[in-house]
Parts: C-alpha cells; sequence; structure tokens
C-alpha cells in the first residue's frame, strides 16, 4: 500500500522498498534523523534535553493532519481512500526540516471513494482502549472547564490563550460522540493552520 503513495507528509521506501531474505524482511524507508514525535513528548532528559516548543508542536500537528487528509479524501490513490487505523506519536517521524511524515500502515485498509468527504475527524473506527481512555480525558477536562491539564507544563507559558482555546475547540468537535458532528478533514486542515498563524503573529508581537 505504501509504495503507492507518494506525498510529502508521508514516509517514502527507498528503492523497491524491501529487503527479503530467507532469515529477515526489512522494510527500507527515507531516514527520519529526528525520530518519532513520540520520543520528543516521552523521553526528555534520555536522548533529547529540551521539550518541543508551542509552535513547533503546531507545525508538527499541521503536518500530520495534511498528511492524514491526503489519504482520507482519496486523493492519494484513485479509485478510494486509505484509512491509517493506527493514528498515534510514534507513527508520525521527523526529518531534518522538523516535517512531520506518517509511518507505519500495517493495520492501513482501502475505503471507498464516495466516502472521501464523510465526517471521520476524529477516527470513524474502533479505538483501542489506550486511544479511548485518552479521548474520554480529553473531553472531561474541556468539558469542566480544565484545560490546563491536558497541556504539557513545559510549555503552557508559552501559550496565548485565544490560540490555545481554537485548538482545544477543534480537538473537542473532533472527538464528538456523532461522527456526522464532527468538522470534516478539509475543516481540520484549514482551522488549525489560520490559527498557526494567528500564534506566530501574537508571539511575535511580544
Amino acid at each position: 500500500m505504501l509504495s503507492r503513495f507518494q506525498y510529502r507528509y508521508l514516509v517514502s521506501l527507498i528503492g523497491d522498498g524491501y529487503y527479503d531474505e530467507p532469515d529477515e524482511m526489512i522494510l527500507v524507508y527515507e531516514y527520519m534523523p529526528w525520530g518519532t514525535l513520540a520520543d520528543h513528548l516521552h523521553k526528555l532528559g534520555k536522548n533529547y534535553s529540551a521539550p518541543l516548543p508551542w509552535l513547533g508542536r503546531l507545525k508538527i500537528c499541521i503536518d500530520a493532519v495534511r498528511g492524514l487528509d491526503y489519504l482520507y479524501t482519496g486523493t492519494s490513490i484513485q479509485p478510494g481512500r486509505a484509512i491509517h487505523r493506527d493514528v498515534k506519536s510514534s507513527n508520525f517521524l521527523l526529518d531534518d526540516n522538523w516535517d512531520a511524515k506518517i509511518s507505519d500502515f500495517g493495520l492501513s485498509r482501502l475505503g471507498p471513494e464516495d466516502q472521501a468527504d464523510s465526517h471521520e475527524a476524529g477516527g470513524g473506527f474502533e479505538r483501542d482502549e489506550e486511544q479511548w481512555g485518552l479521548a474520554v480525558w480529553a473531553q472531561y477536562c474541556i468539558g469542566e472547564g480544565r484545560v490546563d491539564e491536558i497541556i504539557d507544563a513545559s510549555v503552557r507559558e508559552e501559550i496565548k490563550k485565544d490560540c490555545l482555546m481554537e485548538f482545544v475547540q477543534i480537538a473537542d468537535e473532533c472527538l464528538h460522540y456523532f461522527p456526522r458532528k464532527r468538522p470534516t478533514m478539509a475543516e481540520v486542515v484549514v482551522r488549525p493552520e489560520f490559527t498557526h498563524w494567528q500564534c506566530r503573529k501574537e508571539m511575535t508581537l511580544l
């Protein structure tokens, strides 16, 4: 499946993309020197000494959304679209420019083209227990007005309130219980890009 995708926000296979010998089978990807997003969020003090800044996280988020939009809207392959089904921080790799690219298509499947504009921004498929726990916890904190609890303490002071609340609103809408009430992927691409621009402008003026 991955060999059919060519997009800047998806990892690319090198050459034929695989090494197949009796004793081992290897997929050969482009080199991503900054590792995974999970490394930078959860391994500080080991290989990574400084937390990702707020604007850097937003850029990675936008890259991820662009990649998912490319897959889900059917622009990646014809006919149909691709559903990743394993969206998590360890499956976003960072290149030397800190651009995020989606990897690990082991659980992916192809979907019909006529569903390309469906409301799937929150993931209209089964979530594992860990994903459900994170989603429910985030919804609870947002509903109770305890947004600070879902923000990494290392970047809280960098965030302007208006900028934060716009991203919180997008996240909350993407987690809506009813898929049809979630924003389309097109909306989830445009709104973070605009908010990211506003955040950069506000921080420049400080």
